[in-house]
């Protein structure tokens, strides 16, 4: 195998390389765009049941200070 073809499919072997590791980047920040938005979801569910909790809450006071 004369040099120039070795230098060609060792270019080649490094470009399939590089693209390999592009796609396991991006899909890689997909997965964290992912993780993330579920991240944020949980956040705010958490944060309107704590609310709920507390308008339920007054709602209750209120009511026994009525009766």
């Amino acid at each position: 195998m004369p040099f120039s073809s070795l230098k060609e499919v060792s270019n080649t072997i490094f470009c399939m390389r590089a693209d390999d590791l592009v796609r396991k980047r991006c899909r890689d920040r997909e997965d964290y765009y992912a993780d993330f938005r579920s991240y944020e979801k949980a956040v705010a569910s958490a944060v309107e049941e704590r609310d709920l909790f507390y308008v339920n809450e007054v709602v209750r006071l209120r009511m026994s200070k009525i009766v």
